[in-house]
């Protein structure tokens, strides 16, 4: 036996993604540079301004699938995440402000299930779609594929749901966690 096709509903909240954090600290990434500025030793930019460490307060999202039977689903994913860091005068030694950017991630998925049964359920997801990266340090490219791989997610509850993923991407990295309905 196992749970029955139809569509649900979820909201989460997630770790954030080391991907879109350097991204927003730097303008580029260790997967190489995005929109890389000059970083010479010329004299503005040694006496720049510069920032302490990137925050964030973790991702948050909704999302949509229809489960067609025992092994597939297709949905979407809406998700957010937040990041700051405070800015100095390098010259005083002094707060300068602050900056805050978002990565915000549209992500049509693909959910596979290893195991399918009324109450419980393990799978597997890989998300492709597109991120918008407001308040980051990017001169053009603020539009830029994404991507999300869940290795391992699952879900329990058979018509309110919880459900636990552990990924990487630029939507979340490490754990999500959230509920669903189902109908």
């Amino acid at each position: 036996m196992h749970s029955a096709p139809g569509w649900s509903v979820s909201a989460f909240v997630s770790t954030p993604s080391d991907y879109s954090a350097q991204k927003f600290s730097e303008g580029h990434n260790r997967f190489g540079c995005v929109d890389c500025y000059d970083y010479s030793s010329t004299l503005e930019n040694i006496y720049s301004d510069y920032h302490d460490e990137t925050r964030s307060t973790g991702g948050i999202g909704v999302g949509a699938e229809y489960k067609f039977n025992r092994y597939l689903s297709l949905g979407v994913d809406l998700g957010a995440i937040f990041y700051y860091h405070n800015n100095y005068d390098v010259l005083r030694l002094s707060p300068t402000g602050f900056r805050l950017g978002a990565a915000i991630n549209l992500l049509p998925k693909v959910k596979c299930f290893y195991i399918d049964r009324p109450k419980c359920r393990l799978y597997t997801s890989f998300s492709l779609g597109v991120a918008v990266y407001p308040g980051f340090y990017l001169a053009e490219e603020k539009i830029s594929p994404a991507y999300q791989l869940t290795p391992i997610g699952v879900e329990f509850g058979k018509k309110v749901c919880g459900f636990v993923e552990s990924g990487y991407g630029l939507q979340y990295t490490g754990l999500r966690a959230g509920v669903s309905y189902k109908f």
